[in-house]
């Protein structure tokens, strides 16, 4: 097991993940919650895009660096 020098926590929508494809505004402007969340299959979430974020994401995992996110899957 690597030895854990640092935890890095990442929101991945909109920051490491482009993921806009799976979002849509209701007409007053607020989040579609339920476009979201039906959205959230697995076959688009493979549509996702990587954001030049994954180059730190990747250098910090490789340097021992924990990382957290609230998604459920990756």
């Amino acid at each position: 097991m690597k030895d854990i020098k640092n935890i890095s926590i990442w929101d991945l929508d909109g920051t490491v993940i482009d993921s806009s494809h799976r979002y849509r505004s209701k007409s007053n402007g607020d989040i579609d919650l339920q476009f979201w969340l039906d959205s959230n299959t697995p076959e688009n979430c493979k549509k996702d895009k990587l954001l030049p974020a994954i180059r730190t994401i990747r250098s910090d995992y490789a340097d021992g660096t924990i990382l957290l996110s609230a998604r459920l899957e990756f």
